[in-house]
């Protein structure tokens, strides 16, 4: 629920009163900012639409890959999900959505309330750093800051070392292209086109084919 008006009575000294009012108009959109590395991390306060030259992932990571997996989401962000937005640097508005958006199915990434810190564990924060744009390892006193998404990598209990690095970057060059293909290809599936618009079949560029990013040429 939302505020959308009040009436106040401003008292002189003269004992005289004059009424206004005071409006607020309710959030109609996140905003999100791009910063020129490219990536950010998001958690939606509802659920929300896509908005254009924007790309939306979700993100997983397996015990012991050596990259992070990205998964394309196309048909919105539901409330609270934490994902990663692909753009250039800007600041975009993703407008609330007027129907719930399908879940996603699969994801790792968790939406930080601002007390998660490196001493949880082997957690993980987007960043920019020597080996390029990807999730680092933090240190026992970094804070996830809230509204933000971190991964959180699981290991095996008897091997407390399988599986775990300092950083994972995003598969194929962090393009998150899942195959390329130079010949004609047969998908079971519904085909999308980045702007999230069903295709009739496979063309060529950038397909989204059960949530994977295929590139044909």
């Amino acid at each position: 629920m939302y505020l959308t008006s009040i009436s106040i009575d401003w008292e002189t000294g003269t004992g005289a009163s004059y009424s206004g009012y005071c409006t607020t108009v309710a959030p109609v959109s996140q905003s999100v900012t791009v910063t020129p590395a490219g990536y950010a991390t998001i958690v939606a306060k509802a659920d929300l639409e896509i908005p254009e030259k924007v790309e939306v992932y979700a993100v997983t990571v397996g015990e012991g890959a050596s990259s992070a997996q990205l998964i394309a989401v196309t048909g919105g962000v539901p409330a609270g999900n934490a994902v990663l937005v692909k753009a250039s640097a800007d600041t975009y508005e993703f407008p609330y959505a007027s129907a719930t958006p399908d879940a996603i199915a699969k994801n790792d990434l968790h939406a930080s309330d601002g007390t998660v810190t490196g001493a949880a564990g082997n957690i993980f924060a987007l960043a920019k750093k020597t080996n390029g744009v990807g999730f680092y390892k933090v240190g026992e006193d970094v804070t996830i800051p809230a509204g933000k998404a971190y991964l959180e990598v699981t290991i095996t209990p008897s091997d407390p070392e399988s599986g775990v690095k300092s950083f994972y970057g995003f598969e194929d060059d962090a393009t998150g292209i899942e195959a390329i293909d130079h010949s004609p290809l047969t998908i079971e599936g519904a085909v999308y086109n980045l702007a999230g618009q069903r295709l009739q079949k496979m063309q060529k560029g950038i397909n989204i084919v059960n949530g994977k990013k295929i590139a044909v040429k």
